[in-house]
């Protein structure tokens, strides 16, 4: 369901109940929905997430992340971005809505199952196959391609912010969550501590220029932390092995100028196993390639008007302009007149698809 306009009003407050201000609500109201809460989901250091029922025919489960103004307005603003290029396709957390409740923002999303993390721990730290691992590496590289388009870097990737969507129904369909530290990437400066120990990309700690690779570092450790142990049985397995150590080598590379992007690590063969054998009747290629079903596919892009629109609209929103040229208002009011004139199946497409599939860019 995508954002709506009225969405986007962050003045209108919240009716919850008779609760002092330091509760969070039984009933919240943002004016469009009513929501029950049901029990505590999390907490960080800016807020705190809740399960809530979303009342109505039929009830939706939602996640609501009651979370302080300032760092509020912040995310906010990333997941307008995030939402303009779309959040399924690009394997975002999808955001319903958004409000203010009291000095709180609220950010109403979809609710998903669980996160890596607590999977990892629920299976009493049983390692993961790289079966298992290949789609959730894939699914990152995609969010990260698409965050690089953007010029955005997430700065907080860890297995607490990759959340599997339905263990049940969509086996290792993950997305990746929380935008609250999420920079453009002109934002960032050397001295700017982002990342987690033990995700933090050695740029950061050496105080070097911050860009859009450090992400790529930070999932190259969430994949390392995860994998098999390495008993290799059969010729399929130790190829597989060894194009895994591949990959995390290149995710890992210190020089950060040499560091594989997400849209080159899309093509390696350990995510589009290229060196598998053709044809071959194996319990482990099978097993391989079905848990890759999960994964949507990949496909070729051209750059339409829209796309085309929409990047120098960004560029100039990034850089800014001369007086001489249109003013702010002006420059928005163009954009979207011209962007919603597109003949498109959706007004936030940004890309035509071409018809060629493949799992990799």
């Amino acid at each position: 369901m995508p954002l709506k306009r009225e969405d986007l009003d962050l003045s209108r407050s919240a009716e919850g109940n008779n609760e002092s201000s330091k509760d969070y609500p039984v009933l919240l109201d943002s004016g469009n929905h009513t929501y029950l809460k049901r029990w505590k989901l999390g907490e960080g250091s800016f807020g705190k997430v809740y399960h809530y029922r979303q009342q109505g025919i039929p009830p939706k489960e939602v996640a609501v992340k009651f979370i302080n103004h300032g760092p509020g307005l912040k995310e906010v603003d990333m997941i307008k971005r995030v939402t303009f290029i779309g959040a399924d396709e690009n394997n975002f957390l999808k955001v319903l809505e958004f409000f203010q409740y009291q000095s709180k923002i609220c950010i109403v999303s979809e609710k998903l199952e669980i996160t890596l993390l607590d999977l990892f721990v629920k299976r009493k730290y049983k390692p993961f196959s790289l079966s298992e691992i290949r789609p959730v590496a894939q699914q990152l590289l995609v969010a990260l391609t698409a965050l690089r388009r953007m010029s955005l870097v997430h700065c907080d990737i860890k297995p607490d912010n990759v959340m599997f969507v339905n263990l049940h129904k969509y086996p290792y369909k993950v997305k990746l969550i929380d935008f609250g530290l999420t920079r453009r990437r002109t934002k960032l400066n050397r001295l700017a501590t982002i990342q987690i120990l033990g995700y933090r990309a050695p740029e950061v700690v050496f105080g070097c220029k911050i860009d859009e690779p450090a992400d790529v570092w930070s999932v190259g450790c969430v994949l390392a932390s995860i994998p098999s142990e390495y008993v290799v049985n059969f010729v399929e397995d130790y190829l597989d092995t060894m194009k895994f150590k591949s990959l995390i080598k290149r995710l890992l590379c210190v020089d950060q100028i040499k560091r594989i992007t997400p849209e080159v690590a899309l093509t390696h063969s350990f995510i589009t196993m290229e060196h598998f054998s053709d044809g071959e009747d194996d319990s482990y290629v099978r097993s391989a390639q079905n848990f890759m079903n999960v994964c949507q596919p990949i496909q070729d892009f051209k750059t339409n008007a829209a796309t085309a629109d929409f990047v120098d609209f960004y560029k100039q929103m990034e850089q800014g302009e001369s007086s001489e040229k249109k003013s702010l208002p002006q420059r928005v009011k163009l954009f979207f007149t011209k962007a919603f004139s597109y003949k498109s199946s959706s007004s936030t497409a940004l890309f035509e698809r071409q018809p060629e599939q493949k799992y990799h860019c």
